[in-house]
């Protein structure tokens, strides 16, 4: 236990928590104390000192003997001497310690339906609480073999007599069993909000491209949900009319100085492309503090254009290989944020990595700053969560473990140069006709090939 830091738990409601009282052993403080439950870690009070245990430090907690164990990362403890309490105690720190896991896996909302059962996944096996939100399937074992399961990934889901599997399009693999009655109200849970989300995902592509046909939609919805980013080249093959959309809503942001250079020097025809839309009021607030700044000493009222209005309601953002399939190159444009550039390794191949890209950055919720955070850094106590996300999270480990580098965007030539000398020098060679980057028109959005000088739908010169 930390006898320096104390927990950031000051709301009314950690005021009113119950206090135990116990005997402690461990590495920093023996003998009777009072233990306070907060919502960031066990407070451990003896009169005259003061120790705290962050969740975040905390891999597991059992109750054996009318005692409780606590494993943590600065060692052992032991509570006992708790008497008829002792259950209550070890049933509330679970239950705060699960909300904390919940907390930093970025799960929002309530629970919608609550079981227990058995976990094998990874190698790990255990008992835990199983939990079903909106968008996920949350596994909660007293240490940290935690899991959120999004149904985004979900392309498996079968009963094999007593045992429910579920496969993700990762390659994840998570077998549930001993659920008792609860197992076929459990797959109902799952399968309806999995529908519920295809159903989520056509109403986002609709908000895109509400042109689009029924057939058309739902086809989207499956090609390209929500935040994660598809290849632009299977999108125009399959629905051109919502790849020229999304071409259009690349240009409309803060990517458009970057798109085509991008293409140019990486690999192009693998290009992938992802929008995530941003919140109502989050748009509003934006749209508010863009409306006081353009009217600043303006002698007339300035009102936005639709295209500066729609800029500020996605998220946009793109990966790409380099040429020579080793580094990916990640483009990030948030409508107020200055774009951002993260570069990553590929060790095997290009469809490989992509999930693992997908997966991760859905954990995050599109946040940059834990994948590129040192592991020194990561250790403070202010990236608590973070730490807990990485642990519980092996595509975010995996993603940090290949991250090679971030360009900052200062000027164009030197965000090519910066991203060149980590993805190497591309061939001097005067590329074919096949090999030239993709061009868009920027106000129809159709693809343009050569070096045409003018769009051949909407005849706007190039």
């Amino acid at each position: 236990m930390n006898q320096d830091a104390l927990p950031a738990d000051t709301d009314e409601s950690a005021k009113t928590k119950p206090t135990y009282t116990g005997r402690l052993a461990s590495p920093d403080m023996n003998g009777e104390v009072m233990l306070t439950i907060n919502k960031d870690g066990l407070l451990a009070d003896s009169l005259f000192d003061q120790a705290a245990l962050p969740y975040a430090d905390v891999n597991k907690i059992v109750l054996q003997d009318n005692t409780v164990l606590i494993g943590s990362s600065a060692g052992n403890l032991m509570l006992s001497h708790m008497g008829s309490a002792c259950e209550w105690f070890h049933r509330e720190l679970l239950e705060a310690y699960n909300t904390k896991v919940l907390q930093a896996l970025l799960v929002e909302g309530a629970s919608e339906f609550e079981t227990k059962g058995a976990y094998l996944y990874d190698g790990k096996q255990g008992h835990a609480i199983f939990q079903v939100f909106k968008d996920c399937l949350c596994i909660l074992p007293p240490n940290t073999d935690a899991r959120r399961i999004p149904f985004l990934f979900v392309n498996g889901l079968s009963k094999e007599g007593y045992t429910l599997i579920l496969t993700l399009s990762t390659g994840e693999r998570y077998t549930l069993s001993q659920i008792g009655y609860d197992l076929e109200p459990l797959e109902k849970q799952i399968s309806d909000h999995i529908r519920s989300l295809q159903d989520n995902n056509a109403v986002f592509i609709k908000s895109i491209d509400d042109s689009l046909g029924f057939a058309q939609t739902v086809q989207a919805a499956r090609l390209m949900p929500e935040g994660g980013v598809v290849s632009l080249q299977k999108l125009t093959s399959s629905i051109p009319p919502l790849s020229i959309t999304v071409s259009k809503k690349v240009m409309n942001s803060k990517m458009v100085e970057t798109y085509e250079l991008l293409q140019n020097i990486c690999d192009g025809e693998r290009l992938c492309i992802g929008i995530k839309a941003v919140p109502p009021e989050e748009v509003e607030a934006m749209k508010e503090s863009l409306l006081i700044k353009l009217n600043e000493g303006a002698e007339n009222p300035i009102e936005l254009t639709l295209e500066q209005e729609d800029s500020l309601r996605w998220i946009v953002w793109a990966a790409v290989p380099s040429k020579d399939g080793r580094t990916a190159v990640v483009e990030y444009a948030f409508p107020n944020e200055p774009a951002a550039t993260y570069l990553f390794r590929i060790e095997k191949e290009w469809d490989s990595f992509l999930p693992i890209l997908n997966r991760a950055m859905e954990a995050v919720q599109l946040k940059r700053e834990v994948i590129s955070l040192p592991d020194e850094k990561m250790k403070n106590e202010q990236y608590a969560n973070y730490r807990m996300a990485v642990i519980r999270t092996p595509a975010l480990q995996e993603l940090r473990r290949l991250f090679a580098g971030r360009v900052i965007h200062r000027s164009l030539e030197s965000w090519k140069e910066s991203v060149l000398n980590i993805i190497g020098k591309p061939s001097v060679a005067r590329p074919t006709d096949a090999t030239l980057m993709q061009r868009f028109c920027t106000d129809c959005g159709t693809k343009l090939t050569g070096s045409m000088s003018f769009c051949g739908e909407c005849g706007k010169k190039i």
